[in-house]
């Protein structure tokens, strides 16, 4: 059973696998965003932005009307391009550096999708922000804010779970289904996830009595 609060009408027209894909990934990213209380025009480093979780926090930046820089693999340029974003930054060692290229000074925040931690704290401008999804230990200096965020303390956030619903039949948020399996396939899924690459959510199905 779960708590009302929990709970919402699936956007219209959505199937039972889209309807699951996409509200813990895209919940994850407005707790994000919401952390970073960025306004109209700043700018939003999103690395992982292929991922679910990156491709969320891609189109509700661009649709807040931040500028929005994402970090993705050579191949994703088309897709996270269909997101929003303003400028693309391919993965790999010089990412920070490319970014700074881009942003002189460095960007206002990160949302960091892709846990690159460390190694992308140099893209942040002095004084600006890091959202995580993992403990992030130390402090990356420079008077840099370090949000550590958990989608948990949203859960029963009733608003933002139908604000995302409604997003969703605007059109400004797309539901993203990846591999569908049997339940009794979950080891499957988990390969598949341990692989990488995969470009949206993978869905169990169960059967039913």
């Amino acid at each position: 059973m779960l708590p009302g609060a929990s709970v919402t009408r699936i956007p219209e027209g959505a199937s039972a696998p889209g309807a699951a894909s996409f509200i813990n990934n895209s919940l994850t990213a407005l707790n994000a965003l919401d952390a970073l209380q960025l306004t109209a025009g700043a700018t939003l480093l999103v690395t992982g932005a292929a991922g679910s979780v990156g491709g969320y926090l891609t189109q509700l930046a661009h649709h807040a009307g931040l500028r929005v820089i994402t970090i993705a693999g050579p191949g994703d340029d088309a897709l996270v391009r269909t997101f929003g974003t303003t400028e693309v930054v391919h993965r790999g060692p010089h990412a920070a550096a490319d970014v700074l290229a881009l942003i002189p000074g460095g960007v206002d925040a990160v949302a960091d999708a892709a846990l690159l931690g460390d190694d992308i704290v140099d893209a942040i401008r002095d004084g600006g922000q890091l959202a995580t999804f993992r403990p992030h230990h130390g402090d990356p200096g420079r008077g840099i804010r370090v949000h550590g965020l958990n989608v948990r303390q949203r859960a029963m956030d009733h608003a933002a779970i139908t604000h995302l619903r409604d997003l969703v039949n605007e059109g400004a948020l797309t539901m993203r289904v990846g591999p569908v399996l049997p339940a009794a396939d979950a080891p499957e899924a988990h390969r598949l996830l341990d692989a990488g690459g995969v470009r949206g959510r993978i869905i169990l199905e169960f059967p039913v009595h």
